[in-house]
C-alpha cells in the first residue's frame, strides 16, 4: 500500500485577520504542503485529517503583526515503496531525456531513459 497516515508539527505565521477564522488560516498555512514531497514526513500529504494549534499560546515578534505558533496535524500521505507497483499513464508532454508519467492522476513523475 502506498498510502500512510502521518503526524507532524508546523511553524505557523498567521496574519491577525485570520484570528477570528482560525480554521481558514490554518488550512491556508498548511496548504503549501499538499501534493509535494516533504522529507521530514517521508511522504507527499494528500489531505489533512486533523489540523489544530499545538497549544494555547502564540507570540508576536517585534513590530510584525503576524502571530507565530505551532500547529499539529494528522494527514494521509502518498509514500510509494521501492519495488512496489503504481498505476500511471504516459503524459502527453515528453522529452528526449526520458519518460513523463502521471501517477494516480495526481503526481507527475520522470523516468530517465538510462534506467
Amino acid at each position: 500500500n502506498c498510502f500512510v497516515e502521518v503526524t507532524g508539527r508546523l511553524e505557523t505565521h498567521l496574519h491577525p485577520c485570520f484570528l477570528g477564522r482560525l480554521g481558514l488560516g490554518l488550512r491556508g498555512a498548511a496548504g503549501y504542503l499538499l501534493h509535494r514531497w516533504v522529507d521530514q514526513l517521508q511522504c507527499a500529504p494528500l489531505a489533512f485529517v486533523e489540523l489544530k494549534p499545538a497549544g494555547t499560546h502564540a507570540a508576536v515578534v517585534a513590530e510584525s503583526p503576524y502571530v507565530h505558533f505551532l500547529s499539529e496535524f494528522r494527514a494521509v500521505g502518498f509514500a510509494p515503496q521501492e519495488g512496489g507497483w503504481l498505476v500511471g499513464r504516459i503524459s502527453s508532454t515528453q522529452s528526449r531525456a526520458g519518460l513523463n508519467v502521471l501517477l494516480l492522476n495526481v503526481f507527475n513523475s520522470f523516468v530517465h531513459k538510462n534506467l
